[in-house]
């Protein structure tokens, strides 16, 4: 599984509530749902950004 870590700048505007809730979510066990299976490397890979994808398409 594919996951990404973030910290969290001190000087975000954040509330204390929502820090608390993101403190308190970093500890909960991950639960991965049957209908949504992980994706292999190669499905990874395949995943491009949108802005790649529609770079062609902006006007500058």
């Amino acid at each position: 599984m594919a996951m990404k870590k973030y910290n969290l700048d001190q000087n975000s505007n954040l509330t204390d509530e929502q820090i608390l809730e993101l403190k308190e979510a970093s500890i909960r066990p991950f639960s991965f749902d049957e209908d949504c299976p992980e994706l292999t490397d190669e499905e990874l890979a395949r995943f491009k950004r949108i802005a790649e994808i529609k770079k062609g398409e902006r006007i500058t």
